[in-house]
């Protein structure tokens, strides 16, 4: 059985890519506590007004962390070596 203080628990960290700092850190039952506590703090440490561009899953709320948080979420799609990669079409064959 889950209790408050004991179990479960997400980690999550956010790490600044060029320097490799650790800008953010939090612990909590859900992933979705973790995201809301680590988009906070990347607001108060540098970020007011806009979120820093970041990679993650997409998955534990990161979305709607960052909605709640700078109050809109832009979707950018990354150009580079998967561009042009090959996909599996619907008959299962690989198509360009």
């Amino acid at each position: 059985m889950e209790e408050d203080e004991r179990g479960t628990f997400w980690r999550g960290i956010t790490i600044e890519s060029d320097s490799r700092l650790r800008v953010g850190r939090a612990i909590a039952k859900t992933e979705e506590e973790v995201a809301d506590a680590l988009m906070a703090q990347l607001k108060a440490r540098g970020h007011p007004d806009a979120p820093p561009p970041m990679a993650t899953d997409g998955k534990g709320g990161y979305r709607e962390a960052l909605v709640a948080t700078w109050g809109r979420f832009q979707r950018i799609v990354a150009m580079g070596a998967h561009r042009g990669a090959s996909k599996p079409s619907r008959t299962g064959s690989i198509s360009r």
